[in-house]
């Protein structure tokens, strides 16, 4: 397969405990994912997280309690290579969300995921675990 572009689009996300469910988003009816995006050339890692989990799900409070676990895959459908930076984080129990109009939130309990994106297997089995 020839890849578009040799350059990584890194991408820092999240994976969230939530009153012990995993938080997941869709985005415009797509697959559920971990909330997240694309890192900014200008930005750190902590701010592009916290701008993402703004953007997204309306939080912006939020504890690492691990992380990061890096994640070097390919976009078959984009065909595109992507580094995700994962950090776990925990809510506090009376958060609300607020997500982006086009963003759906799902809370999932693990082992039980499904319809998640496939970018690897080691990524989705992450997602699902």
């Amino acid at each position: 397969m020839q890849i578009k572009s040799p350059y990584y689009r890194v991408s820092v996300k999240a994976k969230i405990n939530f009153n012990g469910k995993t938080l997941l988003v869709r985005e415009d009816g797509k697959k559920w994912d971990l909330p997240g995006g694309g890192i900014e050339h200008y930005e750190t890692i902590d701010e592009a997280l916290k701008r993402e989990l703004t953007e997204e799900i309306g939080v912006s409070d939020f504890i690492i309690t691990s992380g990061p676990k890096i994640f070097k895959m390919i976009n078959a459908a984009a065909n595109r290579p992507l580094i995700f930076i994962v950090y776990e984080l925990e809510l506090d129990p009376a958060t609300e969300f607020h997500p982006s109009d086009n963003v759906e939130i799902g809370l999932f309990e693990p082992g039980k995921i499904q319809d998640t994106v496939s970018y690897s297997p080691e990524y989705t089995d992450y997602i699902r675990e």
